[in-house]
């Protein structure tokens, strides 16, 4: 038995007779180091599919409330889309729809040639 702590054990049966030499081969094969291994790139992917899923199913049932911010409908104006000079215009405006309060912002944009 051909033995060595980085590689696999080898062993042979031989039959020797009296006065009789032989050459032995034992080929020896290397341990795989734990990153080389089928089993740890299976674990590997399985803990990422599983956090991907994990996160696209929190993505997916979570809603925020369109009422969770800091800017009241209506408090945000730059420049009104009718005024008499071109230019940027944002309002914000809130509406119900089946009971649940919605927020909306727009963007407006005049150009006068």
């Amino acid at each position: 038995m051909l033995d060595h702590p980085d590689h696999y054990a080898s062993s042979s049966k031989v039959v020797i007779g009296v006065g009789e030499r032989k050459v032995v081969d034992l080929p020896l094969e290397p341990v795989p180091a734990v990153y080389e291994t089928w089993w740890f790139w299976t674990i590997i992917g399985g803990v990422a599919l599983t956090g991907g899923a994990i996160g696209v199913g929190v993505a997916l049932t979570t809603e925020r409330g369109p009422d969770e911010g800091s800017i009241d409908p209506g408090s945000i104006v730059i420049r009104p889309e009718r005024a008499p000079t071109p230019g940027l215009g944002l309002s914000t405006t809130r509406a119900s729809v089946a009971g649940k309060s919605h927020a909306s912002v727009t963007l407006h944009w005049a150009w006068q040639l």
